[in-house]
């Protein structure tokens, strides 16, 4: 993952406080503040993507789960606006698993633009040993200098942001020692797990979710600095205030709950 000085270190070795370098709302290059994990996985045989692009003749690769979310640009080229920050309506949140060859990424260059490299080649291989790092201003940073998102099973990062912000308002010291995860269960970061067996039973209930209303009442509160608790974006909490987040089919319930929870979600 790159760092905000210019430097890269592995995913695993990310501890709390390290700055990254990421890309913002308004598309900008910033840095952001390491805050926890969302996913520690040390020893967890998973098949992964082997997803193989060209940079400027030489051959680069990004390895990723299907269901991870990144951007895909819409057009080739170098994607600047007209005030020096990335077009990002130029681009496009997909999983992992859509790519396709000739599709086009974006790529972060040595001269501190993005621009798009094509995929060449996509193949599978097993890995055990995985990790998805949450920071703290922004959903998107770079992985093998590769814009990516840290969320999985859900397109919708901005309202998979905004239940998270408990946790990215704040310092977790529990990964401040290069040990990632080791109080989670199951690999999982607790608040994840809370939102997703919420979200299970609501399901299970034949209620639904509504992302933008659930964007719409928390990012106010946000971008005022207000430090949100896990007990204000519960969902029972969020139904309460805003009955119309009940509109249509929830997809979020699949994006939180690991696929192997999905079954029997008590013994994950």
């Amino acid at each position: 993952i790159s760092l905000a000085n210019g430097s890269s270190v592995e995913i695993h070795d990310l501890k709390t406080n390290d700055h990254v370098l990421c890309l913002n709302e308004s598309g900008h290059l910033d840095t952001c503040v390491m805050r926890t994990f969302l996913h520690a996985e040390q020893s967890s045989p998973h098949e992964f993507l082997e997803v193989n692009i060209v940079v400027r003749g030489v051959a680069k690769n990004l390895t990723i789960s299907r269901d991870h979310v990144l951007l895909r640009s819409k057009v080739p080229g170098i994607l600047l606006d007209s005030r020096g920050g990335v077009a990002l309506d130029k681009s496009e949140y997909v999983f992992a698993g859509e790519i396709r060859v000739g599709d086009r990424l974006l790529h972060y260059t040595d001269s501190a633009v993005l621009e798009t490299v094509l995929v060449t080649k996509i193949t599978t291989r097993m890995v055990s040993e995985y990790y998805a790092p949450l920071v703290d201003r922004a959903q998107l940073f770079f992985v093998d200098d590769l814009l990516v998102t840290p969320f999985a099973s859900s397109k919708n990062v901005n309202s998979y942001r905004m239940l998270l912000s408990p946790i990215w308002q704040l310092t977790d010291h529990r990964v401040a020692f290069g040990t990632p995860g080791r109080d989670f269960p199951s690999g999982i970061h607790p608040h994840l797990l809370k939102l997703a067996e919420k979200l299970y039973e609501m399901t299970q209930l034949g209620l639904s979710y509504n992302g933008e209303a659930l964007v719409a009442y928390l990012a106010p509160k946000v971008s005022q600095g207000v430090k949100l608790t896990e007990e204000e974006v519960g969902l029972g909490n969020i139904f309460r205030v805003l009955p119309s987040l009940a509109l249509r089919l929830n997809s979020l319930a699949r994006a939180l709950i690991p696929s192997r929870c999905l079954v029997s979600f008590h013994k994950c």
